[in-house]
């Protein structure tokens, strides 16, 4: 479903159950993105090949795909499919229950059992372009026309933990000197659609199933300190993925702040607070050092311990709005003006880090 208020764009999809098929809602169009956030599954399925000779393989597969109909198989505009014991990539395409001719990469091979990745796909007029794990990999040009791909599926020995939807954003602004690195994974080059920059910090993958997040060599660290390059504005976006430490967590927060001074400590626009023993997510400002007046009332409480989420803040004109799972949580009316002075975001508590995104 799309999110309200959020411009229609479609909610993220967090832990789907595999096989996924799903709807890409209004298609593709030039400068859309799928980022697909994920986990090989270590170990192999036996396969039977050529001349019945059997064989290991451990691998899986993303369509971008004109419908989910089985019964004729839908034509697949790309089918981009790891194969981590051959080190190769294939992608291809199906029309009319025929596939077309294969095509393989040239060079690293991204994927490996155990660990985690990100993919990103970008439509472009005439070709798709794949990014993993930040490095731009594969282009595609296109044998059926992107306008009739509607569904996305994945199958194969792999977990999803997220995948977003973004339509793109042309003259989104860029990260200045000092601030998040713009990740681009999608050089330009003359003649191109440029890609719409996506924040990021850092191109890190998740935790594995099962891994406490905040062990893996990608984790940001908590307590965490961040500049938002150019400050809030209407429209702008913070994204967060994270998990609650397991077992009884007390509580976490996230402040969007007027820089990061302690003494005097430094003023607070957002104070986002989930309380696990009163069950509720507080809202609060701090001005002058003077705490305002909290805000408790939500529909429900969101957040588990030991289980992952992704949080979405989008600055408005008169108030922030958060989604929390693809799901509208909250509003939170702005008490600090103006908003380009909010430049700091500050992450503490019983919770570990993925990756922050500025959009």
């Amino acid at each position: 479903m799309a999110y309200p208020g959020f411009g229609g764009m479609q909610a993220p999809v967090v832990n789907p159950g595999i096989p996924y098929i799903g709807e890409i809602q209004g298609g593709l169009q030039p400068g859309k993105m799928i980022t697909i956030q994920g986990f090989v599954i270590p170990g192999a399925d036996r396969k039977r090949g050529w001349l019945g000779i059997t064989y290991e393989e451990c691998g899986f597969h993303v369509n971008l795909q004109c419908g989910a109909s089985t019964q004729p198989r839908a034509d697949i505009a790309m089918h981009f499919n790891p194969r981590v014991m051959a080190g190769v990539v294939v992608r291809n395409c199906l029309q009319n229950q025929a596939w077309g001719g294969e095509e393989k990469q040239h060079g690293p091979f991204p994927f490996a059992m155990g660990q985690n990745f990100e993919m990103i796909i970008l439509t472009e007029p005439d070709k798709f372009k794949v990014a993993v794990n930040g490095q731009h990999f594969i282009e595609f040009r296109h044998r059926i026309p992107f306008q009739r791909v509607n569904t996305l599926a994945i199958d194969g020995k792999v977990q999803i933990q997220a995948i977003r939807f973004d339509s793109g954003m042309p003259g989104a602004p860029q990260a200045q000197k000092g601030g998040a690195p713009v990740f681009n994974p999608f050089p330009q080059v003359p003649g191109s659609l440029a890609a719409p920059p996506a924040p990021m910090v850092p191109p890190g993958p998740m935790a594995p199933p099962g891994a406490h997040p905040s062990s893996g060599p990608h984790a940001l660290q908590v307590p965490y300190i961040g500049s938002i390059a150019g400050g809030m504005y209407p429209g702008r976006m913070v994204i967060i993925n994270g998990t609650v430490h397991p077992g009884a967590p007390d509580r976490f927060h996230f402040n969007l702040q007027c820089g990061a001074s302690t003494a005097p400590r430094a003023d607070i626009a957002l104070q986002f607070n989930p309380r696990f023993a009163a069950r509720a997510v507080v809202r609060n400002s701090l001005i002058n050092n003077g705490w305002g007046g909290e805000e408790k009332d939500t529909p429900y409480f969101p957040f588990m311990p030991g289980q992952p989420f992704e949080l979405m803040v989008l600055c408005q004109q008169d108030s922030f709005k958060v989604a929390v799972n693809g799901q509208h949580f909250t509003e939170f009316r702005h008490r600090i003006q103006p908003l380009t002075r909010v430049d700091t975001l500050v992450v503490e508590g019983k919770v570990s880090l993925q990756q922050i995104r500025f959009t």
